[in-house]
């Protein structure tokens, strides 16, 4: 996974109402769906358990009937929402879409705080590869 581009929307922009970061992500290889990726999900899991948990969190987002177009660029998305929210910084929005080109997604997560998203951005890539590694 490399992150291509970060750019900060400071106010209302073509995602939302909401300051956001917008991270162009390639996923190089690792363009499979989450779901064949073996033993990405369980070791996820134990990792961040509460990643799972809440109607917007919920284990269908990642597993059951959207396994097959879950990929790591959303997977991204809500690590990275996951880790500002546990450095108790409130936010609600993110949205991971695909772009023209093959295995590129633009991932667009709310900010309150840009410093904190930005280290949570870079934070969640190294979560993600080390748990590839594994």
């Amino acid at each position: 996974m490399q992150l291509q581009r970060i750019r900060a929307l400071r106010g209302p922009n073509i995602w939302s109402r909401r300051t956001a970061l917008e991270v162009t992500v390639d996923l190089g290889p690792a363009r499979a769906a989450v779901a064949e990726i073996p033993g990405f999900e369980t070791r996820l899991r134990g990792l961040l358990p509460d990643l799972f948990s809440g109607a917007q969190w919920a284990d269908a987002d990642l597993i059951g009937a959207t396994a097959e177009r879950a990929t790591l660029a959303h997977v991204l998305e809500r690590v990275v929402m996951a880790l500002q929210k546990g450095a108790r910084v409130p936010v609600s929005f993110s949205k991971t879409t695909a772009t023209n080109e093959a295995g590129v997604f633009k991932v667009v997560v709310e900010y309150r705080e840009e410093d904190v998203a930005r280290a949570a951005v870079e934070a969640a890539v190294q979560v993600i590869d080390a748990l590839l590694a594994q």
